[in-house]
C-alpha cells in the first residue's frame, strides 16, 4: 500500500505553472473563506459569552445593590427611631425644667390635677387635699363641698395629694410627663 501512495505524484506536479497559480489562488480563497467563517463563528460565540457574563454581573450587582439599599433603609429607620427617642426625652426634660422654674401652677392646671385625684377615689368620699403652700389659695375654690384643703410644705408646685381614710392619691404634672413619655414612640 505504501508503494501505491508513492506512485501518486503531488498535485502540483500534475499541472503546469498556470494550473499551479490557479490552485494556489483557490487554496488562498478557501483559506480566506474558512478563516472568515471561523472568525464569524468565534465572534458570535464570544459575543454570547460576553453577553452572558454581563448579564450575570448585572444580576450579581443588582442583588448587591438591593442588599445595600435594604441595609441603608434599616440604618435610616434606626436613626429615625433614635432621633425620635432623643427628641421625646428632650421635650420631657424641657417640660420638667419649665415646671421647676415656674413658682405657681395655673388655676386651670390645678383644677385638672384636683379632678384627676378625686376621680381616682370612690365617688362620694370626703377627705383632705394637700397642696404646696403657694397653691393653697387657688385650691380652696376648686374642691367639692365637704372636702378640706391644707398646705403641705413637702409638696412642690404642680403636686397635690388627696386623702381619705382608706386611700391616698397623688396627682402631679411630673406623673403626667412620665405617662406622656411612656406613650411616646421608643
Amino acid at each position: 500500500m505504501a508503494s501505491l501512495f508513492r506512485a501518486v505524484p503531488a498535485a502540483g506536479s500534475l499541472v503546469g505553472p498556470a494550473g499551479q497559480a490557479a490552485l494556489a489562488a483557490r487554496e488562498a480563497q478557501g483559506f480566506a473563506a474558512g478563516h472568515a467563517a471561523a472568525v464569524a463563528e468565534l465572534t458570535a460565540e464570544l459575543t454570547a459569552v460576553r453577553d452572558a457574563a454581563d448579564a450575570a454581573l448585572r444580576a450579581e450587582h443588582a442583588g448587591e445593590l438591593a442588599e445595600a439599599r435594604a441595609t441603608v433603609r434599616c440604618a435610616m429607620a434606626a436613626l429615625d427611631a433614635a432621633l425620635a427617642e432623643s427628641l421625646a426625652e428632650l421635650a420631657v426634660d424641657l417640660c420638667r425644667a419649665v415646671l421647676a422654674a415656674e413658682p405657681a401652677v395655673a388655676p386651670e392646671t390645678l383644677r385638672s390635677l384636683v379632678a384627676e385625684a378625686l376621680a381616682a377615689l370612690p365617688e362620694g368620699a370626703l377627705g383632705v387635699v394637700s397642696v404646696a403652700p403657694d397653691a393653697l389659695g387657688a385650691a380652696e375654690g376648686l374642691l367639692p363641698p365637704g372636702w378640706r384643703v391644707r398646705a403641705d410644705a413637702s409638696l412642690v408646685a404642680g403636686v397635690l395629694r388627696a386623702e381619705i381614710d382608706a386611700a391616698t392619691v397623688t396627682a402631679s404634672l411630673d406623673r403626667r410627663l412620665v405617662q406622656l413619655a411612656a406613650g411616646l414612640p421608643a
